[in-house]
């Protein structure tokens, strides 16, 4: 009995961990230690060595560059997937940063913007 609810209790904490996507050159970012990393003036080539590649890159008419980087992560708690305490007791917590590097027309970088999201969503039927 005791080796079922060590398997059970397993189970659960290993279902309950966590999904990210995006870059992960931003999971330790914030908007403060972005000046850290990122300098205005600095070559794309400078950039894409701190960063890695963009998930989105673009081009304005008069040659001004933009990329875009991103990381999202998302943590469910272990109760949700307790049967019928998961339907009481459960919630997601997100967090999400993105960044955003303007270059000119000569390839160095003229502006960057980083903007921080952290949510708690509680997905419970008492809610």
């Amino acid at each position: 009995m005791k080796l079922t609810k060590a398997i059970c209790i397993g189970a659960i904490l290993l279902l309950a961990g966590c999904a990210t996507i995006g870059n992960s050159s931003l999971r330790n970012e914030t908007v403060e230690s972005i000046g850290d990393t990122l300098v205005v003036g600095q070559t794309m080539e400078q950039v894409r060595t701190a960063l890695g590649d963009p998930m989105m890159n673009s081009r304005s008419s008069d040659g001004v560059r933009m990329w875009i980087y991103s990381f999202s992560e998302a943590q469910i708690s272990a109760t949700t997937f307790i049967p019928f305490v998961g339907l009481l007791d459960s919630n997601v917590s997100t967090s999400a940063r993105v960044l955003q590097i303007t270059f000119d027309e000569n390839g160095l970088v003229a502006d960057f913007t980083m903007t921080e999201s952290d949510m708690d969503i509680d997905t419970s039927l008492l809610n």
